[in-house]
């Protein structure tokens, strides 16, 4: 005969419903699985989020270079004497040729900057004129100026971002004896 709450084989049987909710048996094998799941998430958006943060730090790279190479053109073209002995129109820094017979373009590459070909990269010669009263407030009366604008597109690495430049520039000369004094003494 059985004892009450016994069953067959002399294991305890739950007897009512409150039995159950004390038996605790499995409950670890789901607390485990409950952390494995939610660790997992937690893993899986801590390396979405570092992607995503390597994506954003090569995406900024890439620009600052192709400001980079926009600037350095720039700083090219003002110090070229054969764009800056250019009397009128434009320099096309694409294809015209430099004193050494070169494209500007190709003297570019070799210093490591990357224009973006498919842009309009030029100097245009804007002409002489007296100094605007700021400049001249500074230079004095005897000093006149030579305006360029330049507009250059640089390009970062496999072209991927580009940045465009436009700026101005004044080189001065001085007004004496019909002689073209500049500034650095050219």
């Amino acid at each position: 005969m059985l004892n009450p709450g016994e069953g067959a084989c002399g294991k305890q049987v739950s007897t009512g419903p409150g039995e159950i909710l004390r038996n605790q048996r499995g409950m670890a094998l789901i607390l485990a699985l409950s952390m494995l799941t939610l660790l997992s998430i937690l893993g899986a958006i801590v390396l979405t989020s570092s992607n995503t943060e390597v994506n954003i730090s090569g995406n900024f790279r890439t620009t600052q270079e192709s400001f980079y190479a926009a600037e350095r053109a720039v700083e090219y073209a003002m110090g070229s004497e054969t764009i800056l002995k250019t009397a009128s129109g434009e320099v096309d820094l694409n294809t015209d040729l430099d004193s050494d017979g070169d494209t500007h373009l190709s003297k570019l590459a070799q210093g490591g900057t990357n224009l973006l070909t498919s842009a309009e990269n030029k100097v245009s010669v804007i002409g002489a004129g007296e100094l605007p009263d700021s400049l001249r407030a500074i230079w004095g009366e005897r000093w006149a100026g030579f305006y360029y604008a330049l507009s250059v597109t640089g390009a970062g690495p496999g072209s991927r971002a580009t940045s465009r430049v436009d700026a101005q520039q004044v080189r001065l000369w001085q007004k004496s004896d019909d002689s073209f004094r500049t500034s650095s003494g050219g």
